[in-house]
């Protein structure tokens, strides 16, 4: 029963000024938004070189499909306005959002897989195991990623590290030099050894 309701004609009212003169300010505000995500991107050549940074790029993508589904919703509103209103474009125009709205989801949930679970960089264990390795101190690492280039460390070690906070901000300055920036270095030492 409601299926045949949605299928009822009803009378559709053309788009007013006032809707449309809302339409063009959000689209100034998508804009701005926009353009300010640009920059802190790096501009158009930084968005290759800045791909991973999650946060910014959710932010532009939601913003290029923002003005995208506004663009789409201005041209169907000046259809209507100019020449009354059309509700199968309108209807097609609706769900192509939808859809684009759907796709950029999608997109940012793989985007984002790594970093919404415990998710640990391999290439930081490794360098850091090493690293502890060369300086004696044999035991395991974990690191737990909190953005694309910034992480946390754990280092269980089989036995007491003397200044474990120098060695572990020497750890930190290590890997440094690789790119990733270490919020902190946490030590559990093994108990009884």
């Amino acid at each position: 029963m409601a299926c045949t309701r949605c299928l009822q004609r009803e009378p559709v009212e053309p788009f007013t000024p006032l809707i449309i003169g809302l339409l063009l300010f959000s689209l100034l505000l998508e804009l701005w938004t926009f353009t300010v995500a640009l920059k802190e991107i790096g501009g158009w050549a930084g968005l290759r070189k800045n791909r991973n940074n999650t946060t910014v790029l959710a932010v532009l993508l939601e913003d290029a499909v923002a003005l995208l589904g506004i663009l789409l919703t201005l041209l169907v509103a000046g259809i209507s306005y100019v020449w009354g209103p059309r509700p199968i474009f309108d209807a097609v125009v609706a769900i192509g959002v939808g859809v684009l709205l759907g796709v950029m989801a999608l997109f940012l949930a793989a985007l984002n897989r790594r970093l919404l679970i415990d998710a640990s960089d391999q290439a930081v264990d490794q360098v850091a195991q090493s690293w502890l390795a060369a300086h004696g101190i044999r035991g395991s690492v974990r690191s737990l990623v909190l953005d694309d280039d910034r992480a946390v460390v754990f280092v269980r070690a089989q036995h007491e590290v003397r200044d474990s906070f120098a060695v572990g901000e020497a750890l930190k300055a290590q890997l440094a030099t690789a790119g990733k920036t270490i919020d902190a270095v946490y030590w559990k030492f093994a108990t009884g050894v």
